[in-house]
């Protein structure tokens, strides 16, 4: 007597079909023949196991599909948040039935040119939406529609200057950069407070070099290389804090003292007094270094965002032809539930663009 569980049922059919072995054919001819031969062989045996998988109401469900976007049947309009009038701040998605499918489903937006602007909406059963974010003409935004755990492939359209249809946005160097993985990371469930690390592979196969300018996380208010801008500024003509000219004038004041002191020969008085004053001049310089970097790492903290996501790489740099870099991506939830995030990579050369990577993690409890 056969007996199990639905998947075990289920297994036992499949592995009279397709043993392991038979799995990795070489040929669909082969492997097609093998199935039929083995079939014949266990006729008996197998259509006792379809009889039970009748009868216990034990059946395959195909598996659901993941939500579609469809860029056709959507058209923006620029309006005013002002009721008055005045300058058109705002971006309006206006789905026609069946812009997204599923009816039903949760569609999330992103402007990924303005920090921290972003919404969900509830389509609607026919699958059309009204959206309004904040906006201008020509901003890019990323379009993704969930239902559950299943999410649509993501959608990059950039707002026309004037009402009209979406543009799908370009994607820069699509032919010869490659990103691994391409469009998103998947850091799935990470316990809260804990964190979980992957990697973003760019690779130059591009004949020139390609200038990598930035790395932004949509939430974030700052960006790393705007961190890294902030920072050489400041070492280089940045105002010294009071802290750091306060304590150079009584290094100053000190080495005065000791010159009005000094007993020895003139020109021995003099070269203590100048290599006072270096010492003092050094000691300012290591104090302006220090609060140029505290000042970097907390703009480094501003660049995490709001979703628990970090990337790590230091930009600008230049990739030459062949050569690959890896940006480090830390997940690290602080409260259960999904977190969705996108990570925007800035090309200058030799073509300007934004290549838009979305990150999505799950935070569960211990």
């Amino acid at each position: 007597m056969i007996s199990g569980d639905c998947s075990t049922i289920k297994a036992m059919a499949r592995n009279l079909l397709l043993p392991r072995r038979m799995r990795h054919s070489s040929t669909s001819r082969g492997l097609g023949a093998a199935i039929a031969s083995r079939a014949w062989a266990t006729l008996p045996l197998l259509a006792s196991i379809l009889s039970i998988i009748s009868v216990s109401g034990c059946i395959i469900s195909p598996q659901p599909e993941p939500p579609r976007i469809d860029v056709d049947k959507i058209r923006i309009e620029l309006i005013s948040s002002d009721p008055d009038g005045g300058q058109r701040d705002m971006v309006r998605f206006i789905g026609s039935e069946g812009a997204v499918t599923p009816g039903g489903a949760t569609l999330s937006i992103t402007n990924l040119d303005r920090p921290s602007t972003n919404g969900e909406w509830v389509v609607a059963e026919d699958g059309s939406f009204s959206a309004t974010l904040p906006g201008v003409g020509g901003d890019m935004f990323r379009l993704i529609a969930w239902v559950d755990a299943l999410h649509s492939e993501p959608v990059d359209i950039v707002a026309p200057v004037e009402d009209g249809a979406a543009l799908p946005a370009p994607r820069p160097l699509e032919d010869c950069l490659e990103l691994t993985p391409p469009r998103e990371i998947d850091f799935g469930e990470t316990v809260v407070s804990s964190s979980a690390v992957s990697a973003l592979v760019v690779r130059n196969q591009c004949a020139e070099a390609v200038s990598l300018d930035d790395v932004r996380l949509a939430s974030a208010s700052v960006s790393r290389g705007e961190c890294r801008t902030r920072h050489d500024a400041c070492l280089v003509d940045g105002p010294v804090s009071s802290e750091c000219a306060d304590a150079a004038q009584d290094c100053e004041n000190r080495c005065d003292d000791e010159y009005s002191n000094c007993t020895a020969e003139p020109a021995e008085c003099n070269a203590a007094l100048e290599e006072c004053r270096n010492g003092c001049r050094e000691e300012r310089d290591a104090c302006v270094v220090r609060v140029c970097d505290e000042e970097r790492d907390l703009c480094l903290d501003d660049s995490a965002g709001t979703g628990g996501f970090v990337a790590t790489i230091e930009v600008p740099l230049q990739l030459e032809s062949g050569e690959a870099r890896s940006i480090i991506v830390t997940f690290e939830p602080e409260s259960p539930g999904r977190v969705e995030e996108v990570m925007v990579i800035y090309v200058n050369a030799p073509e300007s663009g934004r290549l838009p990577i979305t990150l999505i993690g799950e935070g569960v409890e211990p």
